[in-house]
């Protein structure tokens, strides 16, 4: 697969203090280094930054910065693009500072959203400090985590990740009038999952992005810690059937949800079979009202 993770995420919000107290406080990702009162970046792991938030007067997605291995995947990946007919833009020298990679373009997937593709990511030499006190991550080689987008542009984005982007198939979810996939780049269950929209809907809609923490303490201790600050929990604890990650959801200031969890599943392609499942978990993940 030539996309390897999905490297970073970038989001711009009104509230950049209601995010900072959120990630910091709550979730226990650390500051990055340059961050500013107006451009902040956050770390999980040894990466300099996995998390960018701009202050904007709009609530919107940025930018999913998937990364692939070297600048002769870049290279490729772009030709693949260009002859599948999808317009890819190089990056600008300010944007290869500001997500600090060595090489970036850039195109936007049929559900709307501008996905850049990079290689060269920098590392921090400084160790990983939560102030919560969380050991750290489960990122790596397998990334910041997944993201989930509703999309009336199913078919269309499905082919753009599968068949541009080289993403597998881990396993899909009908149930209730919900029609899903889930897509992997690397032993992580889903890096990218879709769901099919209402068919009156024209307008994609992104659903969550998800943290994974080592342990189910980490998981129990933001849950407590987000109802005691009344942070809005939009779906209760749960497990979910096909990645078995036990987890809740909370609402960001921003209005989509974060995926707080641990336990993912793991894939190996040479065993993995494609299930289809009926229900979205064994047991939790109740929707709550959020005000």
């Amino acid at each position: 697969m030539i996309v390897r993770q999905l490297g970073y995420l970038g989001l711009a919000v009104r509230d950049t203090a209601a995010w900072q107290r959120l990630l910091v406080d709550r979730l226990g990702c650390q500051p990055a280094v340059g961050s500013s009162p107006e451009r902040l970046r956050f770390r999980i792991d040894d990466r300099s930054h996995r998390i960018a938030i701009q202050a904007s007067d709009a609530e919107r997605i940025d930018y999913l910065g998937f990364e692939v291995a070297d600048a002769a995947a870049h290279t490729e990946l772009v030709e693949r693009l260009r002859a599948a007919g999808h317009h890819v833009v190089a990056g600008t020298a300010e944007e290869l500072a500001d997500r600090q990679v060595l090489g970036l373009s850039h195109t936007v997937d049929p559900a709307g959203y501008r996905v850049e593709f990079y290689y060269g990511p920098t590392g921090d030499e400084r160790p990983f400090v939560s102030a919560l006190g969380i050991p750290g991550f489960v990122s790596g080689a397998l990334g910041l985590g997944h993201v989930v987008i509703a999309t009336p542009k199913y078919e269309q984005t499905l082919r753009f990740y599968q068949d541009q982007l080289g993403f597998r198939v881990s396993d899909h979810i009908t149930t209730g009038g919900m029609e899903a996939i889930f897509l992997r780049c690397n032993p992580r269950h889903h890096t990218v999952a879709l769901l099919r929209s209402a068919p009156d809907t024209e307008e994609s809609e992104f659903h969550h992005f998800m943290l994974e923490v080592p342990d189910l303490d980490s998981v129990g201790r933001a849950h407590d810690d987000c109802v005691q600050a009344e942070v809005p929990i939009s779906y209760s604890l749960g497990r979910h059937t096909n990645d078995r990650m036990v987890s809740f959801y909370l609402r960001t200031p921003s209005g989509f949800d974060i995926e707080f969890g641990t336990g993912g599943r793991l894939v190996d392609d040479a065993t993995w079979d494609v299930d289809q499942y009926r229900s979205i978990s064994f047991w939790g993940h109740r929707p709550l009202p959020t005000g």
